[in-house]
């Protein structure tokens, strides 16, 4: 479990880089917070006793997802390889490995582009403006999900987001057991059919996993759904709700563009090798 010092430290350097770079990074502070002690997934480099660098490695099965930073005063010593370096023995124990990084990031795209680095997909960062939102569908309804809807929350990530039933198995058991996330199972008629995941943080109301089982979509659920959780948020004081989104997802989309989401950022992902 990473100590406050360090999560403190963390950040400061976040904002540094951020404000910087103009950029936004995918730290994944949930998952920061909320670290083991089974495995080192964390790594700094310190120059004087301040933090110079960071990267860190977000398991999700037998995937894994990378992301840092280096102090702008500090880049091009070699000092996010050295943090590589030092991971690369628990990277061995993944099958597919990501780098993330924003899309403006000028500095990141000279480090990718010099390790030749295989660019994967992007990712849209979406933010709602607050609109009048559509009468909700009859017979949807959201409702808490449990530990015994894990099979089936697995299921519908696996047809509808590709990755395997036991990858997707680990994700949503370490979602169901995460208190700072409120995870529910969309329903249509009585019958369990979709998914969708809430984060509440500094930044606000974070959307996460939100899927539809394909036999079910292109019938105004998902909409439903999602005007029925853009609702309570509100209710709930939510003025900041965000969510991410594959930018050749053009149906989800379409959706959140219907529904007043706004792009204002985006993040590249690139495959890594060991």
């Amino acid at each position: 479990m990473l100590t406050s010092k360090e999560l403190e430290q963390i950040q400061m350097l976040q904002i540094l880089c951020e404000n910087h770079d103009n950029i936004q990074l995918k730290l994944n502070w949930d998952m920061l917070k909320n670290r083991n002690d089974e495995l080192k997934t964390d790594f700094f480099y310190y120059h004087h006793q301040m933090l110079a660098g960071f990267a860190a490695i977000y398991g999700f099965g037998s995937e894994a997802e990378i992301c840092g930073m280096v102090h702008p005063d500090y880049r091009r010593r070699g000092i996010f390889s050295a943090l590589l370096a030092e991971a690369k023995p628990i990277l061995k124990t993944y099958q597919s490995i990501l780098i993330n990084a924003p899309s403006n990031s000028a500095a990141a795209k000279s480090f990718l582009n010099a390790k030749e680095y295989k660019y994967s997909f992007s990712e849209h960062q979406m933010k709602w403006i607050p609109k009048e939102l559509a009468l909700e569908k009859d017979h949807v309804i959201l409702r808490h999900a449990i530990q015994s809807d894990l099979e089936k929350m697995s299921l519908i990530d696996h047809l509808c987001f590709g990755i395997t039933i036991e990858n997707a198995i680990v994700t949503n058991r370490k979602a169901l057991s995460n208190n700072d996330q409120t995870n529910y199972v969309i329903a249509f008629q009585q019958e369990d059919v979709g998914k969708i995941r809430i984060q509440n943080d500094e930044t606000g109301f974070w959307i996460y996993a939100f899927a539809i089982h394909p036999s079910f979509q292109g019938k105004g659920i998902g909409r439903a759904a999602l005007t029925s959780c853009l609702k309570s948020l509100t209710k709930k004081g939510g003025e900041s709700i965000h969510l991410d989104v594959v930018a050749t997802n053009y149906n989800a989309l379409k959706l959140y563009h219907s529904c007043g989401f706004k792009e204002y950022g985006s993040q590249d992902y690139y495959s890594y090798s060991i």
